[in-house]
């Protein structure tokens, strides 16, 4: 989390940073990562509450990442050494260079998308939520990139077609998002309903406890 945070496990505060707030004047921001100990033995369940205010940052409150036990972190640790690489390159090249060099950048594209169906096409197996529109998404790029690097050396006469394959994958990414945020509110207002019922129940309760209290004042008064 990027801003200001507070978590709470099984009820009891685990960490905090900054302040929590409705508004931008009323939210504190500060970046405080800590690493936070569950309970261990003797717990069957646990209760996680998180508390997240935004109003700076652009990158958002609470990231995460997709599918994280289907993926590779060498991998993504490659992927960033061999685009960072290839990006000095481009800067310090001469044209010539980078031309004869890109075809080497398309193949390792190509096999990151490859690599990007694999990821999501094990989450589908493993019936993770939302997995079988990432998996179409994803399918749809990696086959658009795979005529590109094609048709650039003029091996299939298609046209150009990753402008599209990415559409079609931010679309389906963005339909995670509100997927999940639905999700999100519909848990937040059958939360609201269960608590409503439980201070009504409580109240009756209350009530029924203290009515005999309630009589018997009365009779005194009398």
């Amino acid at each position: 989390m990027f801003t200001a945070y507070r978590i709470w496990v099984n009820q009891v505060e685990a960490a905090r940073s900054g302040t929590v707030g409705q508004s931008a004047k009323s939210a504190v921001p500060a970046k405080y990562p800590q690493v936070i100990y569950l309970p261990g033995t003797g717990q069957t369940s646990l209760h996680i509450v998180i508390q997240v205010s935004n109003y700076e940052n652009y990158r958002g409150g609470l990231v995460y990442r997709l599918y994280p036990q289907d993926g590779s972190r060498r991998f993504k640790s490659l992927l960033t050494w061999v685009c960072s690489a290839f990006g000095l390159f481009i800067m310090a090249g001469s044209i010539q260079l980078v031309t004869e060099a890109l075809l080497f950048l398309q193949l390792f594209i190509l096999f990151t998308a490859l690599y990007m169906c694999a990821v999501f096409i094990r989450a589908v197996s493993r019936r993770r939520e939302g997995a079988l529109a990432a998996v179409a998404g994803a399918m749809v790029l990696g086959a658009a990139i795979m005529n590109d690097v094609l048709y650039l050396p003029g091996l299939v006469h298609t046209g150009n077609f990753t402008t599209l394959g990415l559409f079609v994958f931010i679309f389906a990414q963005s339909y995670l998002l509100s997927s999940g945020f639905a999700k999100a509110f519909s848990s937040s207002e059958e939360l609201a309903g269960k608590l409503i019922h439980l201070n009504a129940s409580l109240e009756e309760k209350v009530r029924q406890r203290t009515r005999p209290w309630s009589r018997l004042i009365s009779r005194w008064r009398e």
